[in-house]
Formats: C-alpha cells, structure tokens, sequence
C-alpha cells in the first residue's frame, strides 16, 4: 500500500491540476474508477522491454517514484529513471509534499529529491570498485 498512486491521483484532481499520467502495470483493476472520472488523462500501458521503457520514460517532463520509506536498499528503478535524465519527484503517498508537487507541475524541478549520478552505477564503475577494494587486502 505505500506505492499506491491512488492517493497521488486524488490529490491532482482535487487541486484541478491539468496532467497526463502514465502508468505502466498490470494492475489495470486499481484504476477502474478513474478511468471513468479523468478519462485520457490516465493512461494505463502494459508492461514493455526495459529498453524500450527507458526511451517512452524519456519524453516524459518528469517522472513519479512512489517512496516505500526504505532508506537501506535503492530501488533499481530509481536507477533506471536516473537513466531517462528526467527530473523525479519522490511521492509519499500517505504525506504528500504539496509544496514539491507544485514546483514540479510549474517546471521547477530543484526540490527533485532524487539527484542521482547513473554512471555511479556503470558496471564499469561497480567493478573498478571491487577491483579496488581486492588489491586492499
């Protein structure tokens, strides 16, 4: 329950914000009553190649991680979406920060939470590190 976009939904509608919301699942049911409210501005899609996904995740203004408030492990989506360059909001579902979210629909994406370096992911860069920590011992 603490990556459901449903409340994320309700708060956009209910501050009249002009959005389109992408959603690649396979959990069409959960959104059976928006579809109906909000029409074309949700826009459900099934699950594609992550390749293909990187590039759709691309043209996009930015990009939504729902945060499950795991601070030990990152999310290797968070990684992929670090990937498209795309600015990311991260959303608590259950304590939404009106403030980000405002920022982020006028185009400033400075309260983007999550500033992550992809090439500190490279497994070029992951295997120099253990390389690294080899000739240590």
């Amino acid at each position: 329950g603490r990556r459901d976009p449903r409340p994320f939904i309700d708060h956009l509608l209910s501050k009249g914000y002009d959005f389109k919301f992408v959603i690649y699942t396979k959990a069409n049911e959960l959104f059976a009553g928006y579809k109906d409210i909000i029409g074309d501005k949700l826009v459900l899609k099934n699950y594609i190649p992550r390749e293909e996904l990187l590039f759709e995740l691309s043209k996009m203004d930015f990009l939504i991680n729902f945060d499950n408030r795991n601070e030990v492990q990152l999310p290797s989506k968070i990684i992929d979406y670090a990937l498209t360059t795309r600015p990311i909001l991260n959303v608590d579902a259950y304590d939404i920060d009106e403030k980000a979210i405002e920022q982020f629909f006028a185009g400033k994406y400075e309260a983007a939470a999550m500033k992550i370096n992809p090439e500190d992911y490279n497994i070029k860069t992951v295997a120099g590190k253990f390389i690294k920590l080899a000739d240590k011992s």
